[in-house]
């Protein structure tokens, strides 16, 4: 009679090590179900899984940069806009008051008065600011671009750009990699209305007293400043459009970049929550058969 003796030394070691494998991956399951994530950080992806991350999440903040950049320019540019109405506004009033002083002789009016308060609302339209920048300075945004105190002795025929204190230049912004938008409208610029608008107020204030061929210069000076004030608003509406488009285009990548970032980075809540339940049955398994093992004895196997 051979007797065998056997022992539970090997078969509990391996059982037990199988155990905390199964804890270990039950309790990443139970992870990627709560926080809908495959991982909580990089390094639990695997290479190819984190080098693409981190170029598409490289992409997704630069586009999303780039978002940002456009529709900060888009308010301004809307403020643009709606400060040259103003002006354009104010122009028309200037132009009926001195219709109705070419048509009627007899009208007398504080031209003086009037030109004053006029340069003042228009040097602080023209002196805009949006987020302490001022948007009528071309590119040096820190200085007020429009100082009346400047300004020469008007006369109807010649241009006076001394006020401006501004930058030739206007302002652009980066909306992609490839494309940076030039956009804006600078104070300076004698084809925009501006100075045209200043002088014919500088001219009411100045001209002392008002003959009928100055108010009718002066009239003609309005005119022509309201049509180019006009083109001035249609090139804004012009520039704000084109970078709501960009803006879209971004948003549109942006969106698509979200997405791929999720498929990597997050798990099926589905999928994940079976995941758990077939863990926990085999852990419990597993755990159930660890303590049979445990209770058994050597004698058993004599």
């Amino acid at each position: 009679m051979m007797t065998e003796r056997v022992s539970t030394y090997g078969l509990t070691n391996g059982m037990l090590a199988s155990s905390m494998g199964l804890q270990s991956r039950f309790a990443k399951a139970e992870l990627q179900s709560a926080s809908g994530l495959k991982a909580s950080n990089y390094a639990d992806l695997t290479p190819s899984e984190c080098s693409r991350l981190i170029s598409i999440e490289n992409a997704l903040n630069r586009s999303q940069n780039w978002s940002s950049n456009a529709q900060t320019v888009i308010d301004r540019v809307e403020t643009m806009h709606s400060a040259v109405g103003d002006i354009a506004d104010k122009m028309t009033n200037l132009r009926a008051l001195l219709s109705s002083a070419i048509s009627d002789t007899a009208t007398v009016l504080d031209y003086a008065s009037y030109g004053s308060e006029l340069l003042d609302d228009l040097a602080g339209l023209m002196n805009t600011q949006v987020s302490g920048d001022y948007v009528f300075g071309g590119t040096i945004s820190g200085t007020k671009p429009v100082e009346i105190d400047n300004l020469a002795s008007p006369t109807l025929t010649d241009a006076d750009t001394s006020y401006y204190e501004g930058s030739s230049s206007l302002a652009s912004v980066q909306v992609s990699r490839e494309e940076t938008i030039t956009y804006g409208v600078n104070a300076g610029d004698t084809s925009d209305g501006f100075e045209k608008a200043l002088r014919a107020a500088n001219l009411l204030k100045s001209s002392s007293p008002l003959d009928s061929a100055t108010i009718s210069g002066i009239y003609d000076l309005a005119v022509s400043a309201i049509d180019e004030l006009t083109s001035t608003q249609a090139n804004l509406s012009l520039a704000s459009s084109r970078l709501l488009s960009v803006k879209t285009a971004q948003d549109d990548a942006s969106t698509l970049l979200t997405n791929q970032v999720s498929s990597i980075k997050e798990v099926d809540a589905a999928t994940a929550a079976v995941t758990v339940t077939n863990l926990q049955t085999s852990l419990q398994s597993s755990y159930s058969a660890l303590a049979k093992i445990y209770k058994l004895s050597l004698t058993n196997y004599l």
